[in-house]
């Protein structure tokens, strides 16, 4: 049970950085509509579990697997499909975000700003002990 329990709790653990950036790449307006499609599409992935249980009852666990897992690998595909088709394409960087001469001098996300912050602290610690010298104070 423990190990189900660790297994449950990383395979759980893409909500958060999925919904960050649901949210970071949509506009303010469409939050509450982006979230409320997030939500229904994860309910409808969690309803796999109870067809597969109502499928088991008249069929073999083995053959309701063989028509199940393909049929919704077929389903995840052809939304990614059309998602692919009917998303608009992206737009063009402007002035302002050409102007920097480095990927590395645009301007984060405040919510990734601290971690990629805290990551070159690391780096640059990691660098200094690597040549012997004295690590930055942080």
């Amino acid at each position: 049970m423990f190990w189900l329990l660790l297994e449950f709790v990383g395979a759980e653990c893409w909500f958060g950085p999925t919904i960050t950036v649901l949210q970071h790449l949509l506009p303010p307006a469409v939050h509450g509509g982006a979230q409320g499609i997030f939500s229904t599409l994860v309910l409808l992935g969690n309803l796999a579990p109870l067809l597969i249980g109502a499928m088991q009852r008249t069929q073999p666990m083995p053959q309701v697997l063989l028509l199940v897992v393909p049929a919704l690998y077929l389903g995840s595909a052809l939304s990614f499909g059309i998602t692919m088709v009917l998303a608009p394409a992206e737009q063009p960087l402007s002035s302002k975000e050409m102007s920097y001469a480095s990927p590395s001098q645009r301007p984060a996300p405040l919510a990734l700003a601290a971690v990629r912050e805290r990551l070159l602290e690391i780096d640059e610690a990691e660098r200094a002990r690597q040549d012997g010298s004295p690590s930055p104070p942080r």
